[in-house]
This record gives structure tokens, sequence and C-alpha cells, in this order.
């Protein structure tokens, strides 16, 4: 029946809290801002973000607090989840800065050489004067992800995967397949 399926990967946020039951946290993600090495900005809250584009894929949270800014102290290029065509709007300008997703066992660094790897233009591999991507070094927030049903619905199914989500961390196989996010 609609509605008594359960959400995989969804965060908390006080909106949510009214609808749904959460499991234990799967994981935590740090939500970073990804932006040209050339346009790099300090960033420490969302007051360094005054008059900037920032891309987020749409219908993506970064925290409430950056939701709650947005388009009022900064302004959201929202996008749809193709990855490569978001960081091609980067590298061409059409934004100071990106959000991205990753697990917090990620540093600035080690995200900012994958992210170079992976979706920096063949062109700007070939010339070292081509700009490349840098991580903010502080992440914009740190948000856990859960599975989440709708209230009112039988719990044991959500107790059942709290029991296997415990189980996971403590043997250290929740880790090993969060990590590979």
């Amino acid at each position: 029946m609609a509605g008594e399926g359960i959400i995989i990967g969804i965060s908390k946020t006080n909106e949510r809290l009214q609808y749904f039951d959460f499991s234990e946290a799967l994981s935590e993600d740090n939500v970073w801002l990804v932006t040209r090495c050339d346009k790099i900005f300090p960033f420490k809250t969302l007051d360094d973000l005054k008059g900037k584009t920032i891309g987020v894929v749409r219908g993506v949270s970064a925290g409430e607090e950056f939701d709650g800014q947005a388009n009022r102290l900064f302004k959201i290029d929202d996008d749809t989840d193709v990855t490569e065509a978001r960081f091609i709007k980067l590298y061409n300008g059409r934004a100071d800065a990106l959000i991205y997703l990753k697990t917090a066992n990620s540093t600035s660094s080690e995200l900012a050489r994958e992210l170079n790897q992976r979706y920096l233009p063949v062109e700007a591999k070939i010339s070292a004067a081509s700009p490349t991507f840098c991580v903010l070094d502080n992440p914009v927030v740190s948000v856990s992800v859960h599975i989440a049903q709708r209230k009112g619905l039988d719990q044991s199914p959500l107790q059942r995967i709290n029991k296997a989500i415990i189980s996971g961390k403590q043997n250290g196989k929740l880790k090993r397949v969060t990590a590979s996010k």
C-alpha cells in the first residue's frame, strides 16, 4: 500500500520528524563546499556565502540552517543529480561553489583529489594552467543518514533494522558498506 514502505538514506529535519520515525544512524555525511581553486573564498559561517551562487541538487537538504538561508543570503542554483553536469557548471564559472555530500571519514584534501580525478574535464587535465577543484576546509554541516517510515506504522520492521544497524556498527560491517558511498 502507498506510504507503508521505508525510505533509505534520509536525514532528519524538524519537519520530517513530524511525519516519520527514524532508525539509528547509518552514517554521518559531511556537506562540503566545492569551488574552483582559482576562485576559493574563506568559509567559516553561512555569512561567508553572502552574494554567492551555490549549486545544490534539487530536493537535497544541506542542513536546516543552510536551507533556511537559501535564496536569502546566497543564491541557489537548483540542479538535477547529474554530478558531471554540476561540475561542468562550476568549472565554467556558472556557480561560485557547489554542495557535495561525502561520508564524514573523508578529509577535504582527500575529497578534492577524488573530485579532480573524477570530474575535472579532460582539457583541464591536459593544461596545467586550467583551474582545478578545491574543497573548502570546513564542512557546511554534518548530517546523520537514516532509514525512515511513516509515523503510525508497525514499529517492528524499524526495530529489526535498528538491531542490524547496531550489530553492523559493532562488527565493522556497516562502516565498510557506508565507506563506499
